[in-house]
């Protein structure tokens, strides 16, 4: 009952109506285009943005005559972004590892994306991958009053794994409180985000992914979340987006008060390959090690001050109506 593709696909309808996701404010619109369209290649060149949403950054540089596919989890984000424009190739998948050919694009965009990544020194990889020679990787970034987010050195740290040269110029006022982000020549492709930015106007702080701070608190718990396929079809749909509700409010309220650490969601078990070695031999299987109905989908990493507060928020997660949360501790970390 966790897939976070639901989460997203959940907020879709709403998503919009922040000002910077739906960019129909045209002072907002304005500082973005002020912010994206000097920092891209001469028009018409070919830009993958990876975590779309709702498309409005893929329409407004579609609109400046790029090339551009768009790629997102959501199909309901796909849905209202497919809704704004044909001009765009929008695509569902992962950002994390995008379904679009190698060298093939001139840039890839990613906004407020890389924080968010389980892995994303892997992520970058795959993005850097899609570029063609000379390509440039555009990443708008960084870190909120919150506590969220990613910082410039953080960032630049990560893309320098993969580029001979990064660079960040942090956002300052002026041009509809807009600063100019990351400015670079040809070739030298990475941009990153800085440490702290104003954010353009009505800019909602972001809420999914990552522990937002690397302070520690007393204990780390793993809140496993089950799905049970026949009960989940018995629920009408109205539970079930109360369900999807009721994980994006979760991933708010933990990473507001700082105790989100990770969240991930699992493939099914038909994905799933299981593998022992007997005798000195790997053998493999599809399914789980323990074959049952009910299937682990996903879970929550929290960082807490104790046992008790690790249960009031299992208790917060939706799952807990329907299957069950369950809370275990962290006893070692690698």
């Amino acid at each position: 009952m966790c897939p976070v593709t639901n989460i997203w696909d959940a907020e879709a309808a709403t998503f919009d109506e922040q000002p910077d996701h739906g960019l129909q404010d045209p002072h907002v619109r304005a500082a973005w285009s002020d912010l994206l369209l000097p920092l891209m290649p001469s028009a018409p060149s070919a830009v993958v943005d990876v975590g779309c949403g709702t498309g409005s950054l893929a329409l407004l540089l579609v609109q400046a005559g790029h090339a551009v596919c768009g790629v997102d989890l959501s199909t309901r984000m796909l849905a209202v972004a497919a809704g704004k424009t044909t001009e765009v190739d929008f695509r569902l998948g992962d950002a994390a590892d995008p379904p679009c050919p190698a060298g093939a694009y001139d840039v890839v965009l990613a906004r407020h994306v890389l924080w968010a990544m389980p892995d994303p020194a892997a992520a970058l990889g795959a993005w850097v991958r899609l570029l063609k020679p000379g390509g440039r990787l555009v990443l708008v970034e960084g870190r909120w009053s919150t506590g969220a987010g990613i910082t410039a050195g953080e960032c630049q740290e990560l893309v320098l794994a993969h580029r001979e040269d990064a660079t960040g110029e942090p956002c300052t006022a002026g041009d509809g409180g807009q600063g100019a982000l990351g400015r670079t020549s040809e070739p030298r492709p990475p941009v990153s985000g800085p440490e702290t930015r104003p954010r353009p106007p009505g800019e909602r702080q972001p809420t999914r992914g990552r522990r937002p701070h690397a302070g520690s608190r007393a204990m780390r718990y793993l809140l496993t979340l089950h799905m049970n396929p026949t009960l989940w079809g018995t629920l009408t749909d109205d539970q079930k987006n109360a369900v999807y509700e009721g994980h994006g409010d979760f991933i708010k309220l933990v990473t507001e008060t700082g105790e989100m650490v990770e969240t991930k969601a699992l493939a099914e078990p038909a994905t799933t390959k299981t593998v022992q070695v007997k005798d000195g031999v790997a053998q493999t299987k599809t399914g789980g090690y323990v074959e049952s109905e009910a299937f682990l989908c996903g879970y929550y990493v929290v960082d807490v001050e104790s046992e008790d507060r690790a249960v009031e928020l299992a208790a917060k997660i939706p799952d807990a109506q329907y299957t069950a949360v369950e809370v275990r501790q962290v006893v070692h970390e690698g």
